[in-house]
């Protein structure tokens, strides 16, 4: 997917809260609706799968987005609090 866009998004651009960045679908055999996300910190080039890094074969500047995530939700819960 090199340098393609993905929901109108390029490669560096910038996003802001709110914005449709992905959709969440299903797999085979799971009920559950699901979105992966992969951030990366942008620090290593190349391909985004590594054989060399194990388990998740993934390129070394993977970021989890669960801190990132969790704190946009936390932020998004005070402002509700405050405006209400």
């Amino acid at each position: 997917m090199k340098d393609e866009k993905i929901n109108g998004i390029k490669k560096g651009a910038n996003v802001v809260a709110g914005q449709v960045i992905g959709h969440v679908g299903k797999m085979d055999g799971i009920d559950e609706s699901m979105l992966h996300l992969e951030l990366y910190s942008g620090k290593e080039t190349g391909p985004l799968t590594n054989r060399n890094n194990q388990p998740y074969n993934r390129r070394g500047d993977l970021i989890n987005p669960t801190d990132i995530l969790e704190k946009s939700q936390l932020k998004e819960e005070v402002n509700n609090e405050i405006n209400n």
